[in-house]
């Protein structure tokens, strides 16, 4: 781990940066022991599992399969690519304060995505990823799909300086020229290079794990945001989150998350167990049959 004490710049994150090294050392080789029972055997399980962080390899082979099914999807749709990069002023700001501003800028500007979305009767997804400056400073990475007109770039820009008051218009969002799907062969690399990027700890400097320390602390659940009521303009209340939370590293749109989440996996009734529930009441014979073999073999192997 680097040498926090070492640096005087970042000598305020000390503390967060010592607890979450000793975390990390916690947590290495961590396994999770789930005691349970065998419905169809009738006897005492039990499983051991990895702990899955952020930071496992296993998690990173779930992303990789996670991308290759967003990539799938796009080689469907191709529709244009916009690569949109968000940042705010490190002046009078901590890490952890840059942190929530852009959280809080991005929940506002996915919002006016949506609404261009329903707008336009078109299809607008996204997805993005937090990545640590230099400074240790972060800023966001997303990747746009959809067509957007000049307008649409100009009003996302406008309110990212003006409105929202994150950046500055020349340097506070920017954003590529549309590329066609010809010219962007693996989305899926180009989202992990940034999601590997910042979750590496081979070689990690004093501001990636600043940055990395920082983002973990948010899980702090005395500082997560609830919902409160507000009115609309249609004067109808909605929820409004009152910000903070666990911070989340990556993510995306509603649709492009379904498609990468994993298949549910079927599980045969007879192999595995029962679960009466999902028969409504009608229960078919084999299981009957096996319950009956189940409570036999319990009271054998019980002496009863």
């Amino acid at each position: 781990m680097p040498k926090i004490r070492r640096s005087r710049r970042f000598k305020e994150y000390q503390k967060v940066c010592y607890f979450f090294a000793r975390y990390l050392d916690e947590m290495e080789g961590k396994t999770l022991n789930i005691d349970g029972y065998d419905t169809f055997s009738c006897k005492p399980v039990t499983m051991e599992l990895e702990y899955v962080h952020r930071f496992t390899e296993s998690y990173l082979k779930g992303l990789l399969w996670k991308f290759s099914r967003l990539e799938e999807w796009y080689k469907e749709h191709k529709t244009p690519v916009y690569l949109l990069s968000l940042t705010t002023s490190s002046k009078n700001k901590t890490i952890r304060e840059a942190f929530d501003v852009l959280r809080e800028g991005w929940r506002n500007l996915a919002h006016v995505l949506r609404k261009m979305r329903q707008e336009k009767g078109m299809q607008i997804e996204y997805i993005y990823v937090y990545e640590p400056h230099k400074s240790g400073y972060p800023h966001i990475h997303v990747a746009l799909f959809g067509n957007l007109t000049d307008d649409d770039v100009e009003r996302l820009r406008r309110l990212w300086s003006d409105k929202y008051k994150i950046g500055s218009y020349e340097h506070g969002l920017n954003i590529s020229l549309p590329r066609k799907h010809q010219e962007i062969h693996h989305v899926r690399a180009y989202i992990l290079e940034y999601v590997k990027k910042s979750i590496d700890l081979s070689n990690v400097t004093v501001p990636h794990f600043v940055f990395l320390a920082v983002l973990w602390s948010f899980y702090d659940k005395s500082q997560w945001s609830w919902k409160i009521p507000y009115w609309t303009a249609s004067g109808t209340f909605a929820p409004k989150s009152t910000g903070g939370g666990a911070f989340r590293l990556w993510g995306a749109s509603r649709q492009l998350t379904q498609i990468m989440k994993f298949d549910a996996k079927e599980i045969d009734a007879t192999q595995n167990g029962v679960q009466y529930a999902r028969f409504g009441g009608q229960i078919p014979e084999v299981i009957v049959r096996l319950s009956k073999e189940s409570l036999r073999n319990f009271l054998s192997e019980n002496g009863l």
